[in-house]
């Protein structure tokens, strides 16, 4: 069952009317930072792309580093229970700010991790009834980049096109912070690789 309040159910669907909410979000140059979100039946379909000044293995220690997750926008917090050498289950708190209204929400995932190509991932409890996908690594000039699909099924009274319009908004302030961050931490993802890094 949906924690979103009536009161924000209606503050979105009176925004649905404006200009604004049908606009779609600025292309950004930022990293080839590129998201995509479509409408299929009762699916929302996304598709994200951008890159990073990493070799694939650094690439790959940042995306299985859930810890780093807790500095992206919108998660409050991540906590790790490893199932398996190549299983995790994370539970994340997450809050939405929409119209300066703050929303909560819970997603726990379980995510089976694939070394130097990426990883699958499904929800298993939270307040979106479907969502899963998964984060691939291809080799690209000067570095790596990092590919996202995910399906999900929104269950809410808001009209979908709304719905569409916050994942892409929200999807693109996260990945610019999650690629400026990976970029950042190259230091790090540099030593768990064995390789010498000056940055933290």
């Amino acid at each position: 069952m949906s924690t979103i309040p009536s009161r924000l159910k209606l503050l979105l669907a009176a925004l649905a009317l404006s200009p604004a909410a049908l606009a779609h979000p600025p292309e950004t140059d930022d990293f080839g930072l590129k998201v995509q979100v479509l409408r299929k039946g009762d699916e929302l379909h996304t598709a994200a792309v951008f890159h990073v000044p990493l070799d694939k293995c650094q690439a790959y220690h940042f995306l299985v580093d859930y810890d780093a997750s807790a500095q992206i926008p919108g998660v409050i917090s991540s906590k790790l229970t490893r199932l398996a050498d190549n299983k995790v289950r994370v539970e994340l708190k997450l809050e939405e700010r929409i119209l300066h209204f703050p929303v909560r929400l819970l997603s726990v995932l379980e995510i089976t991790e694939l070394p130097s190509y990426g990883t699958d991932f499904v929800q298993v409890k939270g307040e979106i009834p479907s969502f899963k996908g998964s984060w691939r690594l291809s080799e690209g000039e000067n570095g790596t980049n990092y590919r996202y699909q995910a399906v999900a099924k929104p269950d809410s009274v808001l009209p979908m096109f709304v719905i569409r319009y916050f994942i892409e908004h929200s999807l693109t302030e996260r990945f610019a912070a999650l690629a400026k961050l990976a970029t950042e931490r190259r230091g790090r993802s540099a030593r768990q690789c064995g390789q010498s890094g000056n940055s933290a």
